[in-house]
């Protein structure tokens, strides 16, 4: 039934013995791997991960106009032939981006389908946004909670990295499902 599984060989809890477990379980024969699969530290990163977007998504609501003028300084927004449509297309960024990230984070804390493929674009357009502030040696804030957070050009490299470290943890939350889909239909 088990194709040559041996049970004796693998840990499993008394109360959770089912072929899922048991093969999960025959994966993460060592502790750092057991630890990585584990449900709890799929938990934590999502919910970091979440937290965090959500976090920075408010804080930008609440002061748009400063959000507003990071995006304005970064001078990626084309200039039309109305300062009045620049502006408009700029204070809509300003409420769309942190919208997005507040709808992304909650509903990757409640683990919804789309919104780690969400966050991950948003991390991958953050990184080009800050590569981009860094190779134009721009002196404005990076935009990524507040003002006052990080306003030098350290300050970009610092939250590249940052971002950098969030999208593996993202990558780790799309390796952790892709193995929890190909082991639990193994059989």
């Amino acid at each position: 039934m088990y194709k040559n599984f041996e049970l004796d060989k693998v840990f499993v809890f008394p109360y959770d013995l089912t072929m899922e477990t048991a093969t999960a379980y025959k994966l993460a024969q060592n502790k750092v791997l057991s630890v990585a699969l584990s449900i709890w530290s799929y938990r934590v990163v999502r919910g970091v991960i979440g937290v965090i977007f959500l976090w920075a998504g408010i804080v930008k609501l609440l002061d748009v106009d400063t959000f507003a003028s990071t995006i304005y300084g970064y001078g990626l927004v084309p200039e039309f032939s109305s300062e009045l449509l620049t502006g408009q297309v700029i204070k809509a960024l300003a409420i769309g981006i942190p919208a997005i990230e507040i709808i992304a984070g909650a509903a990757l804390l409640f683990d919804l389908k789309g919104s780690l493929t969400i966050i991950t674009g948003l991390l991958v357009f953050f990184l080009f946004v800050l590569w981009f502030g860094i190779l134009n040696d721009l002196q404005i804030d990076c935009g990524c909670f507040s003002r006052v957070e990080l306003d030098s050009h350290a300050g970009f490299r610092l939250a590249l990295y940052r971002d950098f470290v969030m999208l593996g943890g993202a990558a780790y939350l799309f390796g952790w499902r892709y193995i929890q889909r190909s082991v639990f239909f193994e059989f």
